[in-house]
């Protein structure tokens, strides 16, 4: 990937709405369609992807098509976790994946993307009704999806409900007005590392 696809893929992504400052990575992306041994960002390639499966960089993917582009034998084929998965592209949750958002999710779930990035973009994906502040139900509804999409059984579930919400919302809810901000989020998750093994996966 030459410097100027390695600028542009740069300039593209740091356009996401929470102003993320991309740093230069031009390896192979996590999603698409195409090699996963070494993540990263391949704005050609992804670029090509998308192009073949919408139509034109204008374009969006629907959620039909995004689930065709993820592979067959995976956890990703559970429906709900599919579901998760393409709403975490669709950042704006218009029904469509636009080729800003294709690129932007790609690198931040890439190896390319630093720990604060990785923090701010879990925070936004747990904030569904998007008012700056994660509740109760929406932390549950979210980590419902990955541990359904893990493969555990239903009592394991339970468990790591139960985990969730008497171990880790009520320590991140340090001022205790039953939600959590971005910097309660950003506290729980420096002093307690092991939990985005929980919270994300990636």
């Amino acid at each position: 990937m030459g410097n100027s696809s390695q600028k542009e893929a740069t300039e593209v992504c740091a356009r996401r709405r929470n102003s993320l400052e991309i740093g230069e990575c031009g390896k192979r992306p996590l999603h698409g369609g195409v090699e996963h041994s070494d993540p990263g960002v391949d704005l050609e390639k992804l670029r090509d992807f998308f192009v073949t499966k919408v139509g034109d960089l204008d374009g969006e993917m629907d959620y039909e098509t995004f689930k065709e582009c993820l592979p067959s034998d995976g956890p990703d084929t559970d429906e709900k976790h599919t579901r998760f998965m393409f709403r975490i592209f669709d950042e704006d949750h218009n029904g469509g994946i636009s080729w800003l958002e294709f690129v932007s999710a790609n690198y931040l779930l890439s190896s390319c993307a630093t720990y604060e990035e990785k923090m701010k973009f879990a925070f936004q994906t747990y904030d569904i009704d998007r008012n700056g502040a994660i509740s109760r139900n929406e932390l549950l509804e979210m980590v419902n999806v990955i541990l359904q999409g893990a493969g555990l059984s239903d009592e394991e579930v339970e468990s790591m409900q139960k985990t969730v919400l008497h171990n880790i919302f009520e320590k991140m809810d340090s001022n205790g007005d039953n939600e959590v901000s971005y910097e309660e989020f950003q506290k729980f998750l420096v002093d307690n590392p092991e939990a985005k093994d929980v919270l994300w996966g990636w």
